[in-house]
């Protein structure tokens, strides 16, 4: 037995042959010692006439078209195949029929297997074998009818016994082959995040649900397929009627569908799925069977919402952003012109934001942000009015008239009162300053774009009367509106263009009553506006960015004229330049000054 299974591969071993079933195999064949002597006796007569046999039987094997597909889909050659099909059947009659046999015969059983060749073809292969076999054998006069009728039955049991070994071999490979595919698809099912059932439509329940089923929702399988209505139980209310509907058109017009819902699971979670269902239908039309995949979507959701809010709600405070704004306004709108009632606008921008980022630094300026944001949601306004941050230190408020009185104002002053309580920031007690333009419906406007238009025009307004205080709109705002724009956008070409020139002020001692200094007064020479002053355009300057510029070109200027006063033996000891405080706020004064 041990010198067996040394010897035996891992092929007889899958198919549980050991020398117990040899003997048995043997013995029902009733394969005697003297069947297997007369096998040897005729083994050398039986060589010469091999070769011929081979092409004969493989002529016959190619007159079929499914042999030829099946052998043309090897990789191995006519020449190699006749080869071993020649040792093959020397050994039939070789008599050596030990553990070596067994093990080639199920060998070559799977080998069939691998191509293709089912045991319909190489049972006839077999019969052909035989048939040519006796048909050589009865041209052998040294061989009489006795012994012929001996060999014929000795043949038949020895080519009956690797028929058998060969089918063992071939269903062993199917079972095999289906058992990994069985695994494979275990493993694919479970590397799902979901479960797969299917639902009898005729016998209405669960033919099958996979296991995954209880650890995404702590339901096992049993639970479904005893009740066909438990996913229904399962789906949070809001969504029954929806995926109760799907269901039913699917199973009516046999269309897959897709929908995503809430489930409970068995400790009472939520959890978001996603479920892709396909119909089958019988061979009449009609519906007879749901697949269906439900996959947990719970992160997937979660980061969608996290998104969601990213895109409509301001990060650092909490409040709606500019776009949920605009949505909601549009909304609000659309409600008062219904009702035929107003609603205010109102744009609120903090005064002296920027002291308080460049002297405390960004954090003491993002907390300051995050206090203003709380009081006015908080403190500030009432539950039906809206407030967003709309970037910076701009926010803007909806309020809208529930009520026959209908006074803004009583909620701008809460504004500037509470916003000007001091607070706490690092160390330092803060008194926050705001700016407030209101700009009401249908007074101003009746579009989301005209009403913040001057909502803003009247913020400005109010900073320019003093700060800290509201300022509601009118038509004047606009036109100086447009006169800041287009200051603006004159500004910007003066720059591109060299459009300034410096005044210089004499500067005297009255000790020696004689000139020693100078200070460089910087004017625009606008084309339409004659000579502009400096506190015209250096506060617009500063606001969109253009005092860099502004400033390297008045030390360029002043460096130049004081080199060809001195080359002019003018007296002059130094020139005064007013610098703008932006320039130290950058760091980059020194290398400007060192490089003019």
């Amino acid at each position: 037995m041990k010198q067996f299974d040394h010897h035996l591969n891992s092929n007889a071993i899958a198919l549980e042959i050991d020398e117990m079933d040899v003997a048995q195999r043997k013995a029902f064949l009733e394969l005697t010692d003297e069947d297997i002597n007369l096998l040897k006796k005729i083994h050398d007569l039986l060589i010469p006439f091999q070769s011929e046999f081979v092409d004969i039987f493989y002529e016959h094997i190619f007159s079929f078209k499914e042999m030829r597909d099946v052998l043309s889909r090897s990789d191995i050659s006519i020449e190699s195949l006749k080869s071993t099909q020649l040792a093959y059947f020397q050994s039939l009659t070789s008599g050596n029929y030990d553990v070596d046999y067994f093990d080639n015969r199920l060998k070559v059983g799977l080998a069939h297997a691998r191509i293709g060749l089912d045991t319909r073809w190489y049972i006839g292969a077999y019969l052909k074998y035989i048939s040519e076999l006796f048909n050589y054998l009865e041209r052998i006069h040294t061989i009489d009818t006795r012994q012929l009728t001996r060999l014929f039955s000795a043949i038949t049991k020895i080519v009956s016994l690797d028929i058998g070994l060969a089918i063992d071999a071939f269903i062993s490979s199917k079972k095999l082959t289906i058992s990994n595919l069985e695994q494979r698809q275990n493993k694919l099912i479970q590397g799902i995040d979901g479960f797969i059932w299917e639902f009898d439509v005729f016998q209405h329940k669960y033919r099958y649900v996979s296991c995954k089923a209880e650890s995404l929702l702590g339901y096992s399988q049993s639970q479904w397929l005893a009740n066909p209505d438990f996913q229904q139980q399962i789906v949070f209310p809001e969504y029954r009627q929806e995926t109760y509907y799907a269901f039913i058109k699917a199973i009516q017009e046999g269309d897959s569908f897709a929908i995503e819902y809430r489930v409970r699971t068995a400790d009472g979670r939520p959890v978001w799925v996603s479920e892709h269902v396909s119909a089958e239908k019988n061979h009449d039309g009609n519906v007879v069977l749901l697949r269906g995949l439900m996959l947990d979507i719970s992160e997937r959701k979660h980061h969608e919402e996290q998104l969601s809010y990213l895109a409509t709600y301001d990060e650092l405070t909490g409040l709606p952003n500019r776009s949920l704004f605009s949505s909601h306004l549009k909304i609000a709108l659309a409600e008062a012109k219904r009702n035929d009632s107003k609603l205010a606008i109102m744009f609120l921008d903090l005064d002296g934001f920027k002291d308080i980022n460049d002297s405390l630094g960004h954090d003491a300026g993002d907390q300051l942000l995050k206090t203003i944001a709380k009081r006015l949601a908080d403190q500030i306004l009432r539950g039906a009015d809206f407030v967003a941050r709309f970037g910076g230190d701009e926010f803007c408020m909806i309020i809208e008239c529930k009520k026959d009185e209908f006074q803004p104002e009583h909620i701008a002053q809460r504004c500037l009162d509470e916003l000007g309580k001091p607070t706490l920031i690092v160390t330092s007690n803060i008194y926050p300053r705001a700016s407030i333009g209101i700009a009401l419906f249908p007074n101003d406007g009746d579009s989301t774009e005209s009403l913040l238009q001057c909502a803003d025009n009247a913020m400005y307004a109010a900073k320019e009367s003093g700060k800290h205080r509201y300022a509601f709109y009118n038509a004047d705002m606009t036109s100086q509106a447009e006169y800041r724009l287009n200051l603006e956008n004159d500004l910007r070409k003066a720059v591109e263009q060299g459009d300034f020139v410096l005044h210089y002020q004499p500067q005297v001692s009255l000790t020696i009553g004689k000139m020693v200094s100078v200070e460089a007064l910087i004017r625009w020479q606008d084309p339409v506006r004659g000579l502009v002053p400096p506190d015209e355009f250096i506060p617009v300057a500063e606001k969109i960015g253009l005092i860099s510029a502004i400033g390297e070109w008045v030390l360029k200027t002043v460096c130049q004229q004081f080199m060809e006063w001195k080359k002019t033996d003018v007296s002059i000891n130094h020139i005064a330049v007013n610098i703008s405080g932006s320039h130290f706020r950058t760091g980059k004064l020194p290398t400007t000054i060192t490089k003019v």
